[in-house]
């Protein structure tokens, strides 16, 4: 005797009511799919640019207008002499004008891969064959057949570039058998480099924008579009920080911090000399202007420190947070072999590591060329003079950068057995 299911509905009407709420929730599940996959309206990216401009026009009417123009024409009521407002005042004005250049140029310049608004590929994961848009230095190649079949390409192989051309047999990647299965072992017991292929088109494939992306690349979500060497969405600018305008966010960061300490030192010291001098009391508005320059100073001189070290190792916010998440694995991995006052044990078990793979976010890292200034140019350009003034446009393309050596042709971590000989000698 066959019992039907107690939940299964039985009469029409009951299959009908089933099946008009599986179509709702059906909806509503592609609604909230389409809501998270598109990019924030330009009003809401745009919001926070319209504050900064409030703020700063707010700071420049009470530094300006109550602070030095008083001392200019020498009211009672001032906090010093007309010298002492003239200088203030230039002071201010430079600052704050070289911080508004920056803060247009990096709000302006886009970090997007050519042509990729147009693209609207299927995914090559279908069963059909798709037509996907591969770049190249502004000029784009239509394939007809997923990125897993692409041929790879010999300058990408070596620079982790952009480019179309066929690899030569010595430079084919190595197959996933020939890399030892460390993903397997359990419970770790040495580093474990992520063995993920970066760097094969199938990995860089973005769903969303039908692209292959070239390295270093990834989508935002805010934006709606892959960003060229993303480093971060900046809501301060409305958009993001990337290949193009990276220098520029700097450039700015570093005169708003300038702008924001010269603010707030120069008002909190003339008005904390006028309180233990005279009876006065503060205008209000100077502490307001003092609250706000002291904020974004602590914030601006962060943001400058932060990207000082990015920059020096030739990483993004992104890689660092990659590299941060690897060496938190290591250290859980650490208490798991030794005690936890073992300090010297877990410093030579690091110290075995680094002798077999390097060190982590150094030679651990893809875009690593060991030359510090390397990496500044190649944000900035070569001539020094220019790199804090936001004048010109990025030499950086965000299409292909160096690849570190040390890694294979698939973006992975080669021991230190693997390296190039020369690379292979231990620094004291």
């Amino acid at each position: 005797m066959v019992h039907a299911t107690p939940n299964a509905p039985t009469s029409p009407g009951e299959q009908r009511k089933s099946r008009r709420l599986s179509a709702v929730i059906s909806d509503a599940a592609r609604k909230h799919r389409d809501a998270r996959n598109s990019p924030q309206p330009w009003f809401v990216l745009k919001l926070t640019v319209a504050i900064s401009a409030a703020i700063i026009a707010y700071t420049a009417y009470v530094y300006i207008g109550r602070l030095c123009i008083p001392m200019i024409k020498r009211k009672s009521s001032s906090l010093g002499s007309r010298t002492m407002g003239i200088v203030f005042l230039v002071v201010f004005v430079v600052l704050g004008m070289m911080m508004i250049w920056a803060y247009i140029k990096d709000s302006s310049t886009r970090s997007i891969p050519p042509s990729s608004s147009s693209l609207t590929s299927p995914s090559p994961l279908s069963s059909q064959p798709t037509r996907t848009r591969h770049l190249s230095r502004g000029s784009s190649t239509l394939h007809s057949q997923p990125p897993s079949t692409l041929p790879s390409t010999e300058n990408s192989a070596r620079t982790g570039s952009y480019a179309n051309s066929r690899l030569p047999q010595s430079e084919k990647p190595r197959e996933d058998s020939q890399r030892p299965q460390r993903d397997q072992e359990t419970p770790a017991q040495g580093r474990e480099p992520p063995s993920l292929p970066s760097l094969r088109e199938e990995n860089r494939y973005c769903r969303r924008c039908a692209i292959i992306k070239p390295p270093r690349t990834h989508h935002c979500r805010a934006c709606g579009t892959c960003v060229l060497k993303y480093d971060h969405h900046c809501p301060w600018i409305g958009q993001c920080v990337g290949a193009q305008n990276q220098k520029f966010f700097f450039v700015f960061v570093v005169w708003a911090m300038f702008f924001c300490l010269w603010t707030f030192s120069t008002l909190v010291g003339l008005n904390a000399r006028a309180a233990s001098h005279t009876d006065t009391t503060t205008d209000p508005e100077h502490i307001v202007v003092i609250v706000l320059s002291g904020l974004f100073a602590v914030f601006t001189s962060a943001m400058f420190m932060s990207h000082i070290v990015l920059i020096s190792t030739n990483q993004t916010t992104v890689e660092h947070v990659a590299v941060r998440a690897m060496k938190d694995r290591e250290n859980e991995t650490l208490n798991n072999m030794h005690s936890f006052w073992g300090c010297l044990e877990k410093r030579r078990t690091r110290q075995t590591w680094d002798a077999e793979w390097g060190r982590i976010g150094h030679e651990g890292n893809m875009w690593w060329l060991g030359d510090v200034r390397a990496h500044w140019e190649q944000v900035f350009g070569p001539r020094t003079w220019t790199w804090l003034l936001p004048i010109g446009s990025s030499k950086d393309l965000g299409l292909e950068y160096p690849r570190n050596p040390r890694f294979d042709v698939d973006g992975r971590w080669m021991p230190r057995k693997e390296w190039p000989a020369e690379l292979q000698v231990m620094r004291s």
